[in-house]
This record gives C-alpha cells, structure tokens and sequence, in this order.
C-alpha cells in the first residue's frame, strides 16, 4: 500500500488499482487472494499468534483505506454515505466477499460486478446541498454532531 500511494495520488485511483490488483488474482484462477481474509474465517482454531497477525492486517488495511476515503471526500473526489471509518470497513468487506463469491460461483466476473458497483458508487457525484458537509457524508438536519 505504501508503494502504491508513491506511484498514485488519487483516492479514487488508489482504489482502483487495489481493487485491481485482486481482481488480477481472481482472474488466474491459480493465484491465491487474499490469505488473511481466509485466515479470518478461521481465527478460533487459529493460534494465538497468527490471529494477532491477522487482525494488524485488518487494522492496517481499514487504516489505509479510511485515509484514502477521507482525502478523496475531502477533495470531492468521492462521495461517501457514512463516516469515512464506516465506508472503509465496509469497501473491506465488498472486496472480500466478492473474493469468496467469484471463486464460489467459478466465475471471476463475478468480481467485477460487486466491486465494479462499488467503485461507481463511491464515484458518483451529488450535488452539494445543505445535508452535506465537508467530510463527504450526508448528515440528517437534526442529527448532532
């Protein structure tokens, strides 16, 4: 991810590309995806030590995607329904299950489709109006902060 951000600016981009780099490994059918997602299924019988590894990844990868889906609101570059946290744990889990999904049904398109849709969502643009602010997120008149 560190690597990525030196070659890529743009959040949109940036999301892109790590969504593209699993759909590469979903596609050769031989290559694993994700080996902590698989691991996660798993963490009860898992030992103590390899859960702890497992769920820094977690961390680290929600960390990396909240910065990214902060800056791209922040500069109007993606439109977010909830709290930048919310949506990057969120974007996680849609690429994760699309990784399930796509070698379950044997079909990588399947992929693309969920994470195709995604991606269009988090990219659209709303006119701004008074329910929106500068986080991105659109708030409920009443709701306080």
């Amino acid at each position: 991810m560190a690597n990525l951000e030196l070659q890529v600016s743009d959040p949109l981009e940036l999301l892109r590309f790590y969504v593209g780099y699993w759909e590469a490994c979903i596609e050769d059918a031989s290559a694993p995806f994700c080996v902590c997602a698989l691991l996660a299924s798993q963490l009860p019988v898992l030992p103590e030590e390899v859960g702890l590894e497992v769920r820094a990844h977690f961390r680290s990868l929600s960390e990396w995607l909240t910065a990214v889906l902060e800056r791209g609101a922040r500069h109007g570059q993606l439109q977010l329904m909830s709290t930048p946290h919310a949506e990057a744990e969120a974007f996680m889990a849609t690429v994760h299950g699309a990784m399930l999904s796509a070698r379950a049904y044997g079909d990588p398109k399947i992929f693309g489709v969920v994470t195709g849709s995604l991606l269009e969502r988090l990219a659209s643009r709303f006119p701004c109006d008074e329910t929106r602010d500068r986080d991105g997120c659109s708030h409920d008149r009443d709701e306080k902060r």
